[in-house]
């Protein structure tokens, strides 16, 4: 996971801007999750975080979420979500922008 561009500021008004975080996961697999540390007050983030996922076989979905760290007792936000096959990024490796679902606004994981 390295970046995001133009993620919606679920933190508008006093708050400053989204605190995104990354969960990368195999769906409906128990243990199967990584997820990036949170960056404070950015619309286009920038972790550079490599994650491993053992176990993860030829068919499994890679389920990217991005996320607005929020205090307790207000819960965590919803940016965007992504997702990738296996033959997406095997054996190459994936290097390019991929289009988030349910984003306010057109952002991009990279």
């Amino acid at each position: 996971v390295v970046s995001a561009h133009n993620l919606y500021n679920a933190d508008s008004g006093f708050a400053g801007k989204s605190d995104p975080y990354v969960i990368v996961e195999v769906p409906g697999q128990e243990g199967m999750k990584f997820q990036t540390n949170v960056i404070n007050n950015s619309l286009n983030p920038v972790w550079n975080f490599t994650g491993t996922i053992d176990g993860f076989m030829d068919g499994d979905v890679l389920q990217f979420t991005v996320m607005d760290k929020d205090c307790w007792p207000k819960s965590d936000d919803l940016l965007g979500r992504a997702a990738l096959t296996a033959q997406d990024f095997y054996p190459e490796g994936f290097h390019s922008e991929i289009q988030l679902s349910e984003s306010k606004t057109q952002a991009t994981l990279t």
